[in-house]
């Protein structure tokens, strides 16, 4: 039970106490390389297609109401944004 005229350590707290547990994919990249036989059709050495991203997911407690486990408790700010990027490489 919450008493305001006990001493500090017997007070209730109004800091919220929320696991820290969490999973986050910060970065992610994926190539593909083609094969040889369409690369002597196509008259190249090589060709690649890159597909990579930053900040796409975080999985963490419902408790956190948008905030990420790495963010501080003192100022509240949205979580990070994904980004997506696309490239080519060939090379003759």
């Amino acid at each position: 039970m919450c008493n305001p005229l006990l001493p500090v350590y017997g007070r209730c707290s109004i800091i919220r106490v929320v696991s820290g547990n969490y999973l986050k994919c910060n970065n992610l990249m994926v190539t593909y390389e083609f094969g040889e036989r369409i690369l002597s059709q196509l008259r190249m050495t090589r060709l690649a297609l890159s597909l990579s991203g930053t900040n796409l997911f975080t999985i963490s407690s419902k408790k956190l109401k948008g905030q990420t486990p790495t963010q501080g408790f003192t100022e509240v700010s949205l979580s990070d944004r994904p980004t997506y990027s696309f490239s080519l490489s060939v090379s003759f």
